[in-house]
C-alpha cells in the first residue's frame, strides 16, 4: 500500500504500470515451498541427570569432572555446584562463597609463609650483617676479591675460573 502510494506520487506512470509493479515485486518474494518443519525439541531429555534441586548437574552438561580430573576449571565448578546444590545458596551466592574461601585460603597460607621467612631471616640477621660491615671494609680497602676468598673457605665454597 505504501509501495503504491509511493510510486503514485513521485511518477509519470499509469495506475496499471503501477499494480503491475507491485505485482512484479510481491511474485519476486522468495518462498520455501518445500514443507519442511523441524521437530521441536524434547521437553524432557532422559540423558541429563537432575541433582537435588531438579537442575541438570554439570557433568550431565559436559561441564565439570566430564572435562577430566586434571583440568582447575573443573574443580571450580564442581567445587561451586556442591555449595549450590548442598547448601541450597543461589547461583551467585555459591560464587561468592567460593571466591571468599579461596581468598581467605590463599590469603592465609601466604602470610603464614612470609612470617616464616621474616623469622628465619630476624634469626640470620646478625650474621649478614657482620658480612657486609666486613665487605664494605674490605671494599674501601680495596681488598675485596681477598676478603671474599677467606669468607668462601670459611663457608667451603670454592669458585674454579677456567
Amino acid at each position: 500500500m505504501s509501495l503504491s502510494f509511493s510510486l503514485k506520487q513521485n511518477s509519470n506512470l499509469k495506475p496499471n504500470q503501477i499494480d503491475d509493479i507491485i505485482s512484479q515485486a510481491t511474485n519476486n518474494i522468495s518462498t520455501d515451498n518445500s514443507g519442511y518443519i523441524p521437530e521441536p525439541p524434547a521437553i524432557f531429555d532422559e540423558s541429563i541427570i537432575k541433582n537435588i534441586l531438579g537442575e541438570p548437574t554439570l557433568g550431565s552438561l559436559g561441564l565439570g569432572f566430564e572435562q577430566g580430573w586434571l583440568w582447575p576449571q573443573a574443580w571450580v565448578q564442581e567445587a561451586i555446584e556442591l555449595s549450590h546444590v548442598y547448601f541450597g545458596l543461589p547461583w551467585y551466592q555459591s560464587i561468592m562463597l567460593f571466591a571468599l574461601v579461596l581468598r581467605s585460603i590463599l590469603f592465609f597460607t601466604i602470610t603464614i609463609k612470609a612470617q616464616k621467612n621474616a623469622t628465619a631471616m630476624r634469626r640470620v640477621s646478625p650474621i649478614t650483617n657482620k658480612l657486609k660491615e666486613k665487605l664494605t671494609e674490605a671494599r674501601l680497602s680495596g681488598d675485596a676479591l681477598k676478603s671474599l676468598d677467606k669468607f668462601y673457605k670459611k663457608i667451603n665454597f670454592s669458585i674454579k675460573i677456567i
